[in-house]
């Protein structure tokens, strides 16, 4: 907002996430698309590319794990995590090895460059949080972890194809 034109803030802000009477999930998805464009440009000034961060997290919690576990717990291909994992190891955070018994699967576990980088992501993730509710209450930032977690349960049971009691007053009729 500038001091020439109070109004610029609010016209922002219909073009970022619509009017109120838009769906909800636009201004959802905006915001989701926005956090993660933040993330991103923080993860750059560290050498990371965005999606580098959540592999060095999973990896974090584990002695090591194996190429195929990390693509199921991420809920991506494995050829994508590979890819990744190279990466990463050039940038000498990760270190691969073949799992004993089958020299065909490869295990990952992170390097002391690693590790130290887990500070850091946990930082940029802190960071942009602390951004996204920086308007908001305590109040309000509970409201929107109850709300966010309800809408999660429900769109999470009907992509298991698990029904959703949908009231009338709850469908559009526009």
């Amino acid at each position: 907002m500038t001091e020439s034109n109070p109004t610029q803030s609010q016209d922002e802000d219909a073009v970022l996430t619509g009017h109120d009477d838009a769906p909800v999930s636009n201004a959802l998805a905006t915001a989701a698309r926005m956090m993660r464009t933040r993330t991103a440009a923080l993860l750059a000034a560290e050498g990371l590319f965005a999606g580098q961060d959540v592999l060095l997290l999973t990896l974090g919690g584990e002695k090591s794990l194996e190429v195929g576990e990390i693509a199921e717990r991420l809920g991506v291909r494995a050829p994508t995590v590979s890819k990744t994992l190279t990466r990463l190891t050039e940038a000498g955070l990760v270190s691969r090895s073949a799992v004993s018994g089958d020299k065909r699967r490869v295990a990952a576990r992170l390097t002391a460059k690693g590790r130290a980088k887990l500070d850091r992501i946990a930082e940029i993730r802190s960071r942009v949080e602390r951004e996204l509710l920086s308007g908001f209450d305590a109040k309000d930032e509970r409201r929107l972890r109850k709300l966010l977690r309800k809408a999660t349960r429900t769109i999470s049971l009907s992509a298991r194809g698990e029904e959703v009691n949908i009231q009338p007053a709850d469908i559009d009729t526009r």
